[in-house]
């Protein structure tokens, strides 16, 4: 029994490790093409189009992004090929075209953006998985203790 507990606390460990490695990080800089609750298309510096998906964990601009915003995009593609939005950060400095239409004139201003939403790209997995598995073996301690007594 003690040698089923401890192969269940392996396997489980091996399994998040697993399910950790399925995502891959990514990070993209360019420009914004269209943007919506759910989604944001950027154009990328090497011209490429893509679209990743926003979901609730999803770490957004306060400002609602503009088509012409330039952004750096950290996500995920999942193992079913989705890119999902880990955070989306406005490029401080940025000059950003504001075109005005009226009936008899068409005026641009240019304006800088900046935001505060930058934050050090310090974060890992790696603390939450050494804390799992941890806990899992402080279980697998606990059960072997329990059952001796």
């Amino acid at each position: 029994m003690k040698k089923a507990i401890l192969a269940g606390a392996a396997a489980l460990m091996l399994l998040i490790g697993a399910l950790e490695a399925s995502a891959q990080i990514g990070t993209a800089k360019g420009t914004v093409v269209t943007s919506s609750t759910t989604s944001v298309t950027v154009k990328t510096d090497d011209g490429v189009q893509k679209t990743y998906t926003i979901d609730k964990t999803s770490v957004m601009p306060t400002a609602t992004l503009r088509v012409g915003d330039r952004v750096t995009v950290d996500y995920n593609t999942m193992t079913a090929g989705d890119m999902v939005v880990t955070r989306v950060t406005v490029v401080p400095g940025t000059n950003v075209a504001v075109t005005t239409t009226t009936p008899s004139t068409t005026t641009t201003n240019y304006s800088t953006t900046s935001t505060n939403d930058t934050y050090p790209d310090t974060a890992s997995p790696e603390p939450l998985l050494l804390l799992v598995s941890a806990l899992g073996l402080g279980a697998a301690a606990g059960l072997r203790r329990l059952r001796r007594s």
